[in-house]
């Protein structure tokens, strides 16, 4: 709509106490009465339907009355600026600005020329016919909240679960009015993130090099041909390049089970962004077992992850598995709350 499109019948229905009252008829057919309420602090930004630059009040009045959604707005005059909510006023959401301030309550739609619309199209009075123009659908959003006051059909929008602080991108609002949102969006997809990934070791035994350890196979006897083996280096070491940065929650090792696991004693576990960025995370004392898992109840960054003896001597593993997903970087996920049981993670 513009300025235009409405034809003022410059009623003056009452003045009270602030409280205003018009009718307008717009050049599209439609007829709305509404009162007003001038107010010295308006309402902020919280729970905003839409907002609409340039238009007057009148044409604000009109956006709110055709959506079904719309529960009430405010006008800001001195900026032609018009904010719709889709809920009633909330006392505690003010700012310092002047402003007209209607509830939908207030608005009566004498007239439109729109069949009746279903509950999440609009009325649009120059095409004579229902659309959709937003998403909202908070019923369908159990398990976080869209950010932000993009509500559009083809905006793109973050979402933000419930937790507060795993942040989902790409959430775009559909044609049929509906967020692409899938009902596990806040879980993320927890994977070996090293399997078939480039390795490097501080040397190698034979053909027993470092892809051994990220090939699939957990077979863990010699014969199986899936091990990897250093020389006897000081402080030898295998490492994998995840290829990007992931979120850790789990890493484990399998061990040889018919020859030599008294090798894999004395651990260092290192995690890094960058290859000269290397910090160890855990450590194992001694032996470890026919497999050993290090879990984070708190995720942790990297795109390296290292096995390295403490000591000198051969390191030798059957592999080598890095549970994690893709971070907030990646446009995913990020999260840094605790994921509870992880041996339930596959």
């Amino acid at each position: 709509m513009t300025k235009s499109d409405v034809v003022p019948l410059v009623l003056l229905l009452s003045i009270y106490k602030g409280v205003s009252g018009f009718s307008y008829l717009s050049k599209d057919g439609v007829e709305i009465t509404y009162s007003t309420t001038f107010k010295r602090e308006c309402r902020g930004d919280m729970d905003i339907l839409i907002t609409f630059e340039s238009i007057s009040l009148a044409e604000c009045v009109m956006a709110c009355g055709m959506r079904q959604h719309c529960k009430a707005l405010n006008y800001i005059k001195v900026f032609n600026k018009c904010n719709l909510y889709f809920s009633d006023e909330t006392e505690s959401d003010r700012v310092k600005r002047s402003c007209v301030e209607i509830k939908a309550a207030d608005i009566n739609v004498i007239k439109k020329p729109c069949p009746e619309c279903d509950a999440d199209e609009t009325c649009i009075p120059a095409n004579k016919r229902c659309e959709t123009t937003e998403c909202v659908n908070f019923d369908r959003l159990d398990n976080g909240f869209v950010n932000g006051n993009l509500w559009g059909v083809n905006d793109n929008v973050q979402y933000v679960c419930n937790d507060g602080k795993t942040t989902v991108h790409g959430i775009k609002c559909l044609p049929d009015g509906l967020w692409n949102i899938s009902s596990d969006i806040c879980t993320p997809t927890v994977t070996n993130v090293a399997l078939g990934k480039p390795t490097n070791m501080s040397s190698y035994e034979f053909d027993f090099d470092g892809w051994k350890g990220v090939d699939g196979d957990t077979n863990q006897r010699w014969s199986g041909n899936s091990c990897f083996h250093t020389d006897s280096d000081h402080k030898s070491w295998w490492r994998v390049d995840l290829g990007k940065v992931f979120r850790i929650v789990r890493v484990v090792l399998y061990n040889r089970v018919d020859c030599c696991a008294s090798r894999a004693s004395n651990l260092d576990l290192l995690f890094g962004t960058t290859e000269d960025n290397m910090d160890i995370v855990r450590q194992v004392d001694g032996q470890i077992g026919d497999t050993h898992t290090f879990n984070f109840t708190e995720s942790e960054e990297a795109r390296f992850v290292q096995v390295m003896l403490r000591y000198s001597g051969n390191l030798h593993l059957c592999e080598v598995q890095v549970f994690g997903f893709v971070t907030f970087g990646e446009g995913k996920f990020y999260h840094d709350e605790p994921f509870g049981d992880l041996s339930k993670i596959a």
